[in-house]
């Protein structure tokens, strides 16, 4: 897997802490709530907390991943 970040294209914002492919918070791609956790893949899910200095908005479609699928051995 290969992944890259696209500052011009995507906002700031913490990955999960738990796996980098989990959603960040809960409602995401909606900005996050006092309602939000953190999705993790077992046990107690632990509360969003917002990093100070982030802005938290909503995950425009052109910001969320591009799955692009590649066939080897052609």
């Amino acid at each position: 897997m290969n992944a890259k970040f696209d500052p011009s294209r995507h906002q700031l914002m913490a990955p999960n802490p738990n796996h980098f492919l989990l959603r960040p918070w809960s409602s995401y791609p909606s900005p996050p709530s006092d309602e939000d956790w953190v999705p993790n893949l077992s046990g107690r899910q632990p509360p969003f907390q917002k990093i100070p200095g982030l802005d938290y908005r909503y995950v425009e479609t052109t910001e969320r991943w591009q799955t692009l699928p590649i066939r080897h051995g052609l």
